[in-house]
């Protein structure tokens, strides 16, 4: 072997674990005091676009809406990167349904009026808690557009929109709420200077985000269940299952972390999340493994090794590889950053502030903790063991 220096991780494995307990217990104080910037895709709620010229004074905007709608809601400006036209995103509360049972019926009477050979029929979750109806129908639909035109002539309201998916054979159509409607007009009359018009809205029940959420939720859990199945395989003959629990863990301190630094900075946590939690995941578990391959490598050229040696020199020996490759996806990474910084692109920034704080951290624990804590592990079984033995 050669005579490099090796560095003594396991020692400063309590250091590590000191340092992210405090940032844990930080990020659980703030999330207590100011909660998490869910968007609607977690929670519900409608998000209302508007295009305005000249400027619009945002906190003026705010007190205005919630003024009219009797209810606290978030308002931001956007900027169209190509075309450099500004825009208001105003975030509403999920609100509960307008589309009454007789609302459904003259919906569904206009549909097959008009799509008679679709065979329209509603379904079951019809009335949900937002302005949303669902419906069935067989074949396909062309003319969405002149369904919609028809729609709104026959219920007198404007902004409707009709939506289809050919896998499931679902027709969603969304009846813009009385809210949606006087926010409009609050808008139009505080700033007719402006010329405020709506440019577009979407709307996501609670029902919906919910189980959103979950499915993200199963997702993060299957792959978490994977990893133990995937290390307890591979490395089955240095440990297998128990070092994989603690890759584990070391994945679970990642995410926690890029959720850590989207509560810190106030980001909107949005399905872009579930992106940055899988790809964390995935570069945390690459530089896991590669720690303890080599240690499975070491492990049969020096068998005679003590295991804190066999650890701390495996760990040294892939310190260069793993600081590289994080520091060269780091730098990327603030390169979005920046560019999101300097563009006002909100959806950008909180998907690369929280990647970046994910990456860092995969590279800490996959060095600092899975195999040093694994260690801890090792020696705390085979004492209790001997002491077994030892009765």
């Amino acid at each position: 072997m050669q005579n490099n220096k090796t560095f003594d991780f396991i020692k400063n494995r309590k250091i590590w674990i000191s340092v992210y307990a405090v940032i844990i217990a930080a990020a659980i104080v703030v999330l207590a005091i100011f909660g998490a910037n869910l968007s609607i895709d977690f929670k519900g709620g409608t998000v209302l676009n508007y295009s305005f010229e000249g400027s619009v004074d945002l906190n003026k905007a705010e007190a205005a809406i919630e003024d009219t709608v009797g209810q606290k809601v978030a308002v931001s400006e956007n900027t169209n990167f190509a075309t450099g036209e500004k825009s208001l995103v105003i975030t509403l509360p999920s609100v509960k349904a307008t589309v009454t049972e007789s609302t459904t019926a003259e919906i569904l009477k206009t549909l097959n009026a008009n799509l008679a050979d679709n065979k329209i029929a509603v379904k079951a979750d019809a009335n949900s808690d937002d302005n949303n109806v669902f419906f069935t129908f067989e074949g396909s639909i062309k003319e969405t557009d002149t369904v919609t035109k028809k729609l709104e002539e026959a219920l007198g309201i404007n902004g409707i929109t009709v939506a289809q998916d050919v896998e499931t054979k679902t027709l969603t159509v969304t009846v813009p709420s009385a809210i949606e409607s006087s926010v409009t007009a609050k808008l139009v009359k505080t700033f007719a200077d402006n010329k405020i018009a709506n440019i577009g809205s979407n709307t996501v029940s609670g029902t919906i985000a919910g189980n959103f959420f979950l499915k993200c939720l199963v997702a993060v859990l299957v792959a978490g269940l994977l990893v133990v199945v995937y290390v307890g395989i591979r490395f089955r003959k240095i440990g297998g299952v128990s070092a994989g629990m603690f890759a584990l863990l070391a994945l679970v301190l990642d995410c926690f972390m890029a959720f850590a630094a989207s509560v810190f900075f106030r980001l909107e946590i949005d399905s872009n999340f579930m992106s940055v939690i899988l790809t964390t995941f995935g570069y945390s578990l690459n530089d896991t493994i590669v720690v303890y391959d080599r240690i499975r490598e070491n492990n049969k050229l020096y068998p005679e090794m003590e295991l804190r040696e066999l650890i701390n020199t495996s760990v040294t020996q892939s310190l260069g590889r793993t600081v590289k490759t994080t520091v060269a996806t780091f730098l990327a990474i603030v390169a979005i950053v920046v560019v999101a910084e300097f563009f006002g692109l909100s959806t950008l920034r909180s998907f690369a502030i929280p990647m970046a704080v994910g990456i860092v951290s995969g590279c800490i624990t996959s060095v600092c903790l899975s195999s040093p804590l694994w260690y801890s592990w090792r020696k705390g079984a085979d004492a209790r063991k001997a002491k077994k033995e030892a009765k």
